[in-house]
């Protein structure tokens, strides 16, 4: 059961991180930034000093408005300059301990599970460079992929409101629908990864 809570804690933590990596950071200087009155709407503001008509700026936010609802698979599917993703995604880097592991990809860790998740909803047969520390997941001594594995099987028990509870609750009704989409479409790229390498 702990290792649930804490794959709960880590799904939400990247979901959150995800968010903030792609939206910035709001506030400036020293401020520390208010917690949002009850009902209001969370704003992420890039973190950057560019002005909002900076070309850059500009393509920053095309660039979040198109993903900040998608699963990382989603994003790969409907990546619209396919042959560009397919001779760069698989030189990047996603893995939490990646330098840990001689710049290498552990294989185990969440990141590296939402990497090979999304590759396999893409249809990408994973040529990630130096490939993965363990490649198998069967039999895995992993807290993480234990953690997925019974967070996929709480969901289908006991569905994705029970799982994620209060989590979301950075956001309004309307955004929380639609993260709640994300993390539960998140969850399946997961379950069928597991279900692929015989975890599940």
């Amino acid at each position: 059961m702990k290792s649930v809570k804490w794959f709960k804690a880590a799904a939400v933590a990247s979901l959150a991180l995800a968010t903030i990596c792609m939206a910035g950071c709001g506030g400036g200087g020293d401020k520390k930034p208010a917690a949002p009155a009850a009902g209001k709407k969370v704003e992420y503001k890039l973190a950057y000093a560019l002005p909002a008509n900076h070309p850059v700026a500009k393509g920053v936010e095309t660039f979040i408005s198109k993903v900040k609802d998608k699963t990382k698979g989603e994003v790969l599917v409907e990546c619209k300059n396919q042959e560009m993703m397919r001779r760069l995604i698989f030189g990047s880097t996603s893995c939490g301990k990646y330098q840990r592991h001689g710049l290498r990809h552990c294989g185990e860790c969440v990141p590296c599970l939402v990497r090979r998740a999304a590759f396999l909803k893409a249809g990408l047969v994973d040529d990630t460079e130096n490939g993965y520390c363990v490649e198998s997941l069967k039999g895995s001594d992993s807290q993480d992929v234990a953690a997925a594995a019974m967070a996929c099987i709480e969901v289908k028990n006991h569905g994705i409101e029970r799982f994620v509870k209060s989590s979301l609750s950075f956001c309004d009704s309307t955004e929380r629908n639609e993260y709640l989409g994300v993390v539960s479409r998140g969850l399946e790229e997961i379950r069928m990864l597991l279900m692929e390498q015989g975890v599940l």
